[in-house]
């Protein structure tokens, strides 16, 4: 007996991708690196049950503290049938959209640290249980 499917989402597609080596960073082999994370979440309006999602990785910074600055947005699209209720739109647009697109990401950023001159960065798992916000911030 097959079931019917509420949610569908269309294949995820990379929006922004790039890397940038900071020539001026000078390690500290006494200090452990800390490489800034900053996770952003957007989505779009809900129109005729589908709604665009978006989440951005950015790993590092712009300055010389951190070796480098990569940043990766993917983007999908949800759809919803009518069975779908809105606190379960709500659940998946904030917590299950961007676990599923960080899982994309992931690899991405793996592969653009092993090509530079720095080891391959594994980014950690992702925790989105509290990410009801639009933006969140982590040092990992």
């Amino acid at each position: 007996m097959k079931e019917n499917i509420h949610v569908k989402f269309t294949k995820p597609l990379m929006t922004k991708c790039g890397f940038v080596t900071n020539e001026d960073f000078v390690p500290n082999l006494d200090e452990e690196l800390h490489m800034k994370m900053n996770l952003i979440h957007k989505q779009g309006n809900f129109v005729n049950g589908y709604c665009p999602v978006y989440l951005c990785v950015q790993i590092g910074e712009r300055s010389e503290s951190q070796p480098f600055f990569a940043e990766v947005e993917m983007g999908t699209v949800f759809q919803f049938d009518g069975s779908v209720d809105d606190k379960m739109k709500n659940s998946l647009i904030h917590l299950g959209a961007p676990a599923l697109l960080y899982g994309y990401i992931r690899p991405v950023i793996a592969t653009i640290t092993n090509y530079s001159a720095f080891p391959s960065y594994d980014l950690p798992l992702g925790d989105f249980s509290d990410s009801e916000d639009k933006e969140k911030k982590d040092e990992i």
